[in-house]
């Protein structure tokens, strides 16, 4: 293979702190769009053992991160989408110190404690460990390696996206990436 295909161009906003109060909208694709979580009836999702464990995983982030607030959120066949907050009341010890034009100094692939990219990071390792276990599959890949993502700006955009989580399900049908559809 030649370089080209193993460069990834960031979808990250440039100079963007992830870790800062904001609603954040994430799309989370399964590995090769698989379709490991379930299926859709009747524009209702209905989640197997896979999609149960993505979902109650979601609902864990919040009881286990105290900067993390969940608005809305949809475990769909082959992706999942999340609406939450972080919010400002976590004290960060480990983020690292500012320089004197107050610019972070992090390094390229560092984490960073209550940013999207951490929160997510878990988030896939856990549901990946818990479904590999049950499925007698280790080391088996569960997610796309990276996920969309948007910083909702306003409360327009913060109910359009809520509205859009909501009738997923019953627009699946539509889906390009529903196997019926292809």
């Amino acid at each position: 293979m030649h370089a080209e295909h193993f460069h990834r161009r960031s979808i990250r906003l440039p100079e963007y702190d992830y870790s800062q109060a904001g609603l954040y909208y994430l799309t989370i694709r399964t590995h090769q769009r698989a379709q490991l979580f379930g299926r859709v009836v009747d524009g209702k999702m209905q989640s197997n053992t896979s999609g149960q464990i993505a979902h109650d995983e979601w609902l864990r982030t919040a009881e286990v991160r105290s900067n993390v607030v969940l608005v809305e959120f949809v475990v769909m066949p082959n992706h999942v989408h999340v609406l939450f907050w972080i919010v400002d009341d976590l004290i960060r010890p480990d983020t690292p110190v500012a320089c004197p034009d107050g610019q972070r100094i992090r390094r390229f692939g560092e984490s960073v404690p209550g940013s999207v990219s951490t929160i997510m990071r878990q988030y896939k390792s856990l549901v990946t460990k818990q479904i590999n276990r049950i499925l007698n599959t280790p080391g088996a890949s569960v997610w796309q390696r990276n996920f969309y993502e948007r910083v909702v700006r306003d409360e327009r955009e913060a109910n359009n996206t809520r509205r859009y989580i909501v009738e997923n399900p019953m627009q699946w049908h539509l889906d390009r990436n529903n196997l019926a559809n292809m």
